[in-house]
């Protein structure tokens, strides 16, 4: 993301690592604390806040870009960075609930950051983390609702892939049949499951195609 990787990477066995204290150091900079200090995990989600709450299209989109202070992978890494005597997973619902209302707030204004969205969403698994959560099934058919059930069906690493690579974004989106369901909304829910199965079949008839 913008970083210097010759000066943040090591070698193992021929293979480069980043190291997280490396890729942190720009965000502890940014928020002056040192890299066992907790209160970074506040100071975090109140700029993800104040941005929300601004309205700020740019501002707010500044979290997926490639400015390594701001980039939410990192922020991400320091906020759960283990502290003395502190859970890494501590808070983590309130980082996913403030997230969710992120990746929502870019997605509603613009489409530019959708390849990112997608990213965070399918090949990160975010949706699937967060559909246990109260806010999680609202944010998954909200998400769906701004942008189609064909959303979930794509992540982007290294190239664009699509279910027909990856089989496993079926079952990625799936989450928006659960999220539905949860919502009350089981009649929409029986519509998107038929859509789904329908794409899948279209896919093995296709690969039988191609591969008898």
């Amino acid at each position: 993301m913008g970083r210097d990787i010759d000066a943040l990477m090591e070698e193992i066995n021929g293979i480069p690592v980043v190291r997280v204290a490396d890729v942190i150091k720009p965000v502890l900079a940014r928020f002056g604390r040192s890299a066992n200090d907790p209160s970074i995990r506040m100071d975090i989600l109140a700029d993800m806040r104040r941005a929300l709450v601004s309205g700020d299209t740019d501002a707010i989109r500044r979290f997926l870009s490639r400015d390594e202070e701001y980039w939410i992978g990192n922020l991400q890494l320091a906020y759960f960075r283990h502290f003395n005597a502190t859970n890494p997973l501590e808070g983590y619902e309130d980082w996913a609930r403030t997230k969710c209302d992120l990746l929502l707030a870019v997605a509603s204004r613009t489409r530019d950051d959708d390849c990112i969205i997608q990213h965070l969403l399918n090949y990160e698994d975010f949706h699937i983390e967060v559909l246990p959560f109260t806010f999680g099934p609202e944010f998954i058919v909200r998400m769906y609702e701004l942008r189609g059930l064909d959303f979930f069906l794509f992540h982007y690493m290294g190239k664009v892939t699509s279910a027909h690579e990856d089989d496993a974004l079926f079952h990625h989106a799936a989450s928006v049949t659960k999220a539905l369901e949860k919502l009350g909304r089981s009649s929409e829910a029986a519509l998107v499951e038929q859509e789904l199965q329908a794409r899948k079949a279209r896919l093995t008839a296709i690969g039988r195609d191609l591969f008898p």
